[in-house]
């Protein structure tokens, strides 16, 4: 056999077995390198998404602990539905200390049904001066209570006002 195919031959084993080695060894080691890269970079996004939900809700948790006070102060103004004789006891001593000696009547609870908030409606009706009126007017805007006056009826007799109004108390 001549020099020159000993060579060639040599040559094309060294070949076939770099070949052999770049298809059995080479690329499936470079496969699950990239797949490890893949699941290192999810991982990190996972790990990031965790971190800022994690921020997110510590944020939140300190808004909530900042503004518990004001939540618990807006809850104030909603009167208990299982005791609405607090509400008539506060009605009549506003009126009395207003000079108004008034009359209550229809108490009913509403709202709950149709997706309102709850409430307790009752009519609310008197005979007073007018400076007596706007005095428990102003009281009643000024409670403690979260309440809405619908369709204010006021008619003047001699110099004396007679009043009649819907009064809607929302409750918890």
């Amino acid at each position: 056999m001549s020099p020159y195919k000993k060579i060639y031959i040599s040559l094309a084993t060294f070949g076939a077995i770099i070949l052999l080695f770049l298809f059995l060894v080479y690329l499936p080691w470079a496969a699950q390198i990239k797949k490890s890269a893949e699941d290192l970079i999810f991982q990190k996004e996972a790990f990031f998404s965790l971190k800022e939900s994690q921020e997110a809700l510590e944020k939140l948790r300190k808004d909530f602990i900042n503004l518990k006070p004001e939540v618990e102060k807006i809850e104030d103004l909603f009167l208990e539905s299982e005791n609405p004789v607090e509400f008539l006891n506060y009605l009549e001593e506003t009126a009395l200390s207003s000079g108004i000696l008034i009359q209550t009547s229809a108490l009913s609870f509403g709202g709950k049904n149709n997706g309102a908030f709850p409430y307790l409606s009752l009519q609310v009706s008197f005979k007073s001066r007018f400076f007596n009126f706007s005095k428990f007017l102003d009281r009643l805007e000024n409670s403690s209570f979260m309440l809405e006056i619908q369709n204010l009826n006021v008619r003047k007799i001699g110099d004396e006002v007679s009043v009649s109004f819907p009064l809607k108390v929302f409750t918890k």
